[in-house]
């Protein structure tokens, strides 16, 4: 008997973590050059004291605005970088909300074709470039 070989499922998780991991790192170096956008500058101006409850857009982004604010205020705007990772962070937890869910109900294979559509479509670029959009 040989070495003991990996099972395809789990083979298929590891992918899939690789494939999260391998994205967020690429869009991080893509996108280094960045610096804050227009939407970014009206959640700083706009939200200073917190307000909410008030819409962005017409849409309640409340905890966006919740996180924004806490960098605001902790980080400020010497660089783009801490709004990016988070961004990219909470693309990262998508992908693995998504993961786990697909997962569970038409299995790895399948579910690994869904974190990459979710990871490499266009609402995943525009994190890059505007982590507000986050919500």
């Amino acid at each position: 008997m040989g070495p003991a070989r990996p099972s395809p499922r789990l083979a298929t998780d590891v992918a899939t973590v690789l494939l999260t991991i391998g994205t967020i790192v690429a869009l991080l170096v893509i996108g280094r050059h960045l610096w804050f956008a227009s939407d970014e500058w009206n959640i700083m101006t706009e939200y200073p004291s917190g307000n909410l409850l008030v819409p962005f857009n017409g849409h309640l982004s409340a905890v966006p605005v919740l996180l924004y604010q806490a960098l605001f205020h902790t980080t400020g705007v010497v660089g783009h970088l801490p709004y990016r990772i988070l961004g990219l962070a909470c693309l990262g937890a998508l992908a693995a909300a998504v993961g786990i869910y697909s997962r569970a109900r038409v299995g790895p294979g399948v579910a690994l074709v869904v974190v990459a559509a979710v990871l490499w479509n266009s609402s995943g670029s525009t994190n890059l470039l505007f982590p507000f959009l986050l919500n």
